[in-house]
């Protein structure tokens, strides 16, 4: 009984060389597709904007996008818009009192004009009208208690009531947005009641929050509170620590996933509070200490101190993390350029820019198909010329490489990696022109590759030793 036999011939002949053009197309297809749906996760490229292309610091602390798609990165020396192309750099001048307070930009929000309000730290709060490209600064004032609570700003939100809130280091100033803004008044809070005296270690604010159902959620250096209101009317804000079982820890970064829970980044790992649950409502999901966290398309991206998280979110499942992404200084140029992200930004096409302490912005498209690029490298097992001219994935789904200069090259199906670093070397030809399978009716299997001056080589499947030269 005959099995069937392949076999393509590397003639000019038109017909030939269509078919063999088609094969050859579907065993590309068939091994980039294979790598990138095994690996495409390990896979990410990452752009990077840093010094070298403008910006004016690599600390990226925070990062926005305006309503005309502008995104705007605060460093530790000043405020960037960046158009696409170039950067334009705010920073304070001696002789224009319009201009920024402070180089060191904190955080970034917009009101529902479109202009911004940035924090600093030490230099206040700033006012930037787009029309005008002016600032307005906001500073604290002993003298006056409707001004600022402190200089040194940790955060900033605007809720659905158009109230701006803003943490600093000694509490919580807050000011009504319908109001005029030359006219801004601050009114205070402590974010726990037993602080009368607020100092920092008691009344650092490092997050707000507003979730679907308009609830004002608030971290701080010792947990998770709400907004509330006692009898009177009266703004204050409860712990709920004890009330979910939430360990006292720093709060500083708070979500909403698409199903209602809140994702809670803490300076003690990545937690998940399910308020619709009666019992067991928070669930530590990983270990580390997080510093930004964007969900998008059920996908929770979150910025830690040592590298990018990506975790997978359904609605009754725990989220699953999919990946880690570091710097990896064998692939500097694609990977994270710093492990440490301390911002986070998911803009209006989709595109995550993640800001790195040191590393300027990393920033890569999720939906967009991701390639592995397999070449020669120092490493003696990685693929021997990147002259490719044949590949070849045979009956038992090893993965076969001719290449012009480097021979043939062979991995077998469970030595694949995302790095391909386990390939075996075939040099008897340099020149490997097409490759293709032949059953024969012995049952042998034989690999059959063409050179394009010296024929054929015959090679026997089940030792990948034994070669036989066919003229």
């Amino acid at each position: 009984m005959f099995y069937f036999d392949i076999f393509v011939s590397m003639t000019y002949n038109l017909t030939n060389l269509y078919t063999y053009q088609r094969i050859m197309l579907l065993t590309v297809s068939i091994f980039l597709l294979f790598s990138t749906t095994t690996y495409a996760q390990n896979s990410l490229k990452f752009e990077h904007l840093t010094t070298e292309n403008g910006l004016s610091q690599s600390d990226v602390n925070v990062i926005f996008q305006d309503n005309d798609r502008f995104m705007w990165l605060g460093t530790h020396d000043g405020l960037n818009r960046y158009d696409g192309y170039n950067f334009t750099i705010f920073k304070p001048d001696a002789k224009n009192e319009k201009s920024i307070s402070s180089n060191l930009i904190w955080k970034i929000i917009d009101d529902d004009k479109g202009n911004l309000w940035i924090g600093t730290t030490g230099g206040g709060l700033n006012y930037f009208n787009r029309e005008t490209e002016e600032f307005t600064t906001y500073k604290h004032n002993p003298k006056d208690n409707s001004s600022l609570k402190s200089n040194y700003i940790t955060v900033l939100f605007r809720d659905s009531s158009n109230r701006l809130w803003v943490g600093t280091v000694k509490g919580i100033s807050m000011a009504d947005l319908s109001k005029p803004t030359d006219s801004l008044k601050f009114t205070h809070y402590n974010l726990y009641q037993n602080s009368s005296v607020p100092i920092k270690s008691t009344n650092n604010v490092s997050s707000f929050f507003e979730d679907s159902k308009h609830q004002v959620w608030i971290g701080g250096t010792n947990g998770l509170s709400k907004l509330s209101r006692d009898n009177d009317g009266t703004i204050y804000f409860q712990s709920v620590n004890h009330l979910i079982d939430l360990p006292n820890c720093n709060v500083k970064v708070i979500k909403e996933d698409s199903f209602g829970n809140l994702i809670l980044g803490t300076s003690n790992g990545l937690y998940r509070y399910m308020p619709t649950k009666e019992t067991n409502q928070i669930e530590f999901l990983y270990e580390g200490s997080y510093n930004a966290i964007s969900i998008n398309n059920n996908k929770i991206w979150a910025g830690t101190d040592n590298g990018l998280l990506e975790f997978s979110s359904t609605e009754n499942a725990t989220p699953k993390l999919i990946n880690i992404y570091k710097y990896d200084p064998k692939n500097p140029n694609n990977s994270l350029t710093k492990n440490a992200i301390k911002s986070l930004y998911i803009d209006q096409t989709g595109i995550i820019w993640a800001g790195a302490n040191g590393g300027g912005v990393n920033k890569f498209d999720p939906n967009r198909k991701q390639f592995s690029h397999i070449k020669k490298s120092l490493d003696p097992n990685s693929l021997s010329n990147d002259k490719v001219r044949a590949i070849f994935e045979d009956s038992q789904q090893n993965i076969w490489v001719g290449t012009e200069g480097g021979g043939l090259n062979f991995i077998k199906k469970n030595n694949i990696t995302k790095d391909f670093n386990q390939f075996k070397h075939f040099n008897n030809i340099n020149k490997i022109f097409a490759i293709e399978e032949v059953f024969l009716k012995t049952k042998e299997k034989y690999l059959l590759e063409e050179s394009f001056l010296l024929g054929f080589l015959k090679l026997m499947l089940q030792t990948t030793k034994k070669y036989q030269k066919t003229i």
